[in-house]
């Protein structure tokens, strides 16, 4: 039986590999109509080169002046512009609602660092938005510049990281992945009301919890931050601890988080409750020993009842997008959000060490603990 060669358009269409092409490789815009609405965020980065003479002539130690006029400011308008007709450039693209846009420029040694941050309310993500931003805004440096000389060299534009929608990303380094910085943050903004009075300021170890549970993370993170309603704390317990006000209300300890995670967007967050006396060092040594920065969260578990553990966890960047997006569907409590989100575990033994106090009674027991201790 003679053998027929294979039909290579049929082939073709059968598999269609790429998204962007249909069974007869004609491209078309991806259909997006049936996912979800997400917080989408994208930062991009990239670095302009100049020779030594033009930072020089025209470096002001924070910004450079062309004959043509600021550089920095100009590639920030430029850059803002390009983000927003990025769909009008690539032609696959999807115009996006876009809410967001910032530009960090600074002045380094060898030349210029450009990042770009984008965020959307959108069914797809904006990593194409911030990468033309970077790159709009690393050519505008070059124009600026070339008067001065034209030995610049635009170089490594990059995606540093993108939050939302499906999966993460975040840049590969040297060895592996490059976890962000982490700081931390203890959550003290309960109203304490079963308590009678705040938790955060009960001494247990010769100092309010508040402090000692700052001492406790402060080894493992580059800043601690208290976390606090409107009107607590007209003085912090610990005078060189800033404190982030609670700007997210009704939603609990998530609220405390997010408040925080909007100040410093680009961090890891290392989170505690100011209510659990129990908490030490070792504890915090091991779990941050044991971060999965591929993963949005990575928290303690509960040997009593295996369930995480979610004011004694890291919230990656990539957290922040799925608590906006479970608190808009009306779900606020931490454990449920890390339970349906996905985490990282980190076993313990002894559940003691994640008891919170909530009661006189409790009070009274941690008290007569430590007495026996």
């Amino acid at each position: 039986m003679a053998k027929h060669a294979p039909n290579t358009k049929h082939d073709q269409k059968e598999s269609a590999p790429f998204s962007h092409l249909d069974a007869d490789n004609r491209p078309g815009m991806v259909d997006v109509s049936s996912k979800k609405l997400s917080r989408r965020e994208a930062v991009a980065s990239g670095f302009v080169r100049l020779p030594a003479s033009a930072i020089v002539s025209m470096g002001n130690g924070k910004d450079l002046d062309s004959p043509k006029g600021p550089v920095f400011q100009s590639a920030i308008l430029a850059g803002t512009m390009a983000v927003k007709n990025t769909s009008g450039m690539i032609p696959l693209c999807h115009p996006l609602p876009i809410d967001k846009i910032s530009f960090d420029l600074s002045l380094e040694e060898e030349g210029v660092r450009v990042r770009c941050r984008v965020s959307a309310e959108w069914r797809t993500g904006v990593e194409m938005e911030a990468l033309t931003g970077v790159s709009v805004a690393a050519l505008t440096i070059y124009d600026m510049c070339k008067s001065v000389s034209h030995d610049i060299v635009i170089e490594a534009v990059k995606l540093e990281e993108k939050t939302g929608g499906k999966s993460g990303y975040r840049s590969m380094g040297k060895g592996g992945v490059e976890p962000p910085p982490l700081v931390g943050l203890v959550l003290a903004g309960g109203e304490s009301r079963r308590m009678g009075r705040d938790k955060s300021l009960l001494e247990y170890h010769g100092k309010p919890q508040v402090e000692y549970l700052c001492d406790q993370i402060r080894p493992f993170c580059s800043d601690v931050f208290i976390s606090a309603r409107e009107g607590q704390f007209s003085a912090t317990a610990v005078s060189d601890v800033e404190i982030v006000r609670d700007r997210i209300i009704g939603f609990g300890p998530v609220g405390g988080i997010l408040s925080a995670m909007e100040k410093h967007p680009d961090h890891a967050w290392l989170v505690v409750a100011c209510d659990m006396p129990y908490l030490d060092g070792q504890t915090i040594e091991k779990l941050v020993g044991s971060r999965n920065p591929e993963k949005p969260f990575s928290a303690s578990v509960n040997p009593d009842n295996n369930l995480p553990e979610p004011l004694c966890a890291i919230y990656e960047p990539s957290a922040r997008g799925l608590l906006w997006d479970s608190i808009r569907d009306g779900r606020h409590c931490p454990r449920k959000i890390l339970m349906e989100q996905g985490f990282h575990p980190v076993s313990f033994t002894g559940a003691k060490r994640f008891s919170n106090i909530n009661t006189p009674e409790e009070d009274q027991e941690v008290r007569q603990w430590m007495k026996r201790k």
